[in-house]
This record gives structure tokens, C-alpha cells and sequence, in this order.
């Protein structure tokens, strides 16, 4: 049971990477590579990386954790329609974050009788969350003043954190309850931060706007 759980986190690990590695080739949003470069950049990883994500499962008893090999199953079927309509793909990455919103408690999770789960922050919310925490350790390590006026505005907008007071607890927050060791780390911020660190230091992504 408990090999089959690792089984179904290794593969969940995997296609966060792919992600990452998609995003460092598209850049952020001042960058003039189009996402279609990107996408047919990646073509070859995203196919070996489904390959083999494909592998693991097969090798899972998906009973161990349904919700969560699901939304496997529908994260490897968007990945493999980025060739395919709008229509389908973006169909397909509702379906994900609704398994997504279940397995976490987020807010579109309910119980299989209706009732609804209690209010929780999204997947994509914990990820602009962790990437407003990066920026402002980079910019305080660096003395960008500017940098971090324009985070803390930008922040109040997009993760609805409207104060330099409140970001500065979001950042110590996270760092009370983090560990570089993801099993121990108490953040659910934690699984974002090095593929987001690598970013900010190495692909450009220097607005939390980029991140979007």
C-alpha cells in the first residue's frame, strides 16, 4: 500500500516538473517567445515525461488514493491534447482542478452527498502565494527598494495581500512551517518554491504578474 502511494506521489512530482520546465522555456510575459515555440520546444520531454508517468501508474492499484490518480490521469490527458482544440484542452484542465479542489479541500470540493468542504485556498493560489514569497526574499537580497513597492502592489491585486505588514507575515509564516525536506515541510507553499526559484534566478520571472 504504502509503495503504491510513493508510486502515486513520484509521478504527481514528475509532472510538476514538466510544468516548471514548460514555463522556463515559455518565459514570462515580457518575454517575446511565443508559448507556441515553447510548446513545440517541449514536445520530446513532454512525451517522454508522460511515458513515464504512464509506466508508474500502471504499476499503481489506484483504489490506494482515487481522487489523487485521477487528477493524474487528467493532468497526463491535458498534457498530451496541447496539440489539440482549445476547447478540449481547457475542458480537460477544469476537470483537473476539480479533482485538484477534492483531493486538497479547495473551494469547488464536495463530498460525494453535496456537501460542500470549507473554504481553502487553490492549487494556483498556494503557487502565486509561494511565488510573492521568492520574489520578496530575491528582491531583499538583492536591495531592489523599487522592486518591492511594485510586489507589494501587485500583490494586493493578484493574491489579495494588500499590505507590506501582511506580506512580510506571509514570508515569515512560511518560513516557520517550511522544510527543504517537502515530507516534513508544514507549508503548503513548500512544493512550489524551488521550481519557482529557478525562475526568478535563471528565466526572467521578476513580476508576480509573470506568474499568472
Amino acid at each position: 500500500m504504502d509503495n503504491s502511494k510513493d508510486k502515486i506521489n513520484e509521478a504527481g512530482v514528475l509532472l510538476i516538473k514538466l510544468v516548471h520546465k514548460i514555463k522556463q522555456d515559455q518565459g514570462p510575459h515580457n518575454f517575446k517567445e511565443s508559448k507556441k515555440t515553447a510548446k513545440a520546444k517541449n514536445l520530446e520531454y513532454i512525451r517522454k515525461t508522460i511515458n513515464k508517468v504512464n509506466g508508474i501508474l500502471q504499476e499503481v492499484n489506484p483504489k490506494i488514493d482515487l481522487h489523487k490518480y485521477a487528477a493524474l490521469q487528467s493532468a497526463l490527458r491535458t498534457l498530451d491534447l496541447l496539440n489539440n482544440d482549445d476547447a478540449t484542452f481547457v475542458g480537460n484542465i477544469k476537470v483537473f482542478k476539480t479533482h485538484e479542489a477534492a483531493i486538497t479541500g479547495g473551494p469547488e470540493a464536495a463530498t460525494f452527498g453535496g456537501r460542500r468542504i470549507g473554504r481553502k485556498l487553490t492549487s494556483d493560489e498556494y503557487y502565486l502565494r509561494a511565488a510573492a514569497v521568492v520574489l520578496w526574499k530575491f528582491y531583499k537580497k538583492h536591495k531592489h527598494t523599487d522592486a518591492v513597492n511594485q510586489l507589494i502592489s501587485d500583490a494586493r491585486t493578484i493574491i489579495k495581500i494588500g499590505s507590506k505588514k501582511k506580506l512580510a507575515k506571509l514570508v515569515d509564516n512560511f518560513e516557520q512551517s517550511h522544510d527543504i525536506t517537502l515530507k516534513n515541510s508544514k507549508s503548503p507553499l513548500s512544493p512550489h518554491i524551488k521550481g519557482i526559484e529557478d525562475l526568478v534566478n535563471n528565466h526572467g520571472y521578476l513580476r508576480l504578474k509573470d506568474f499568472i
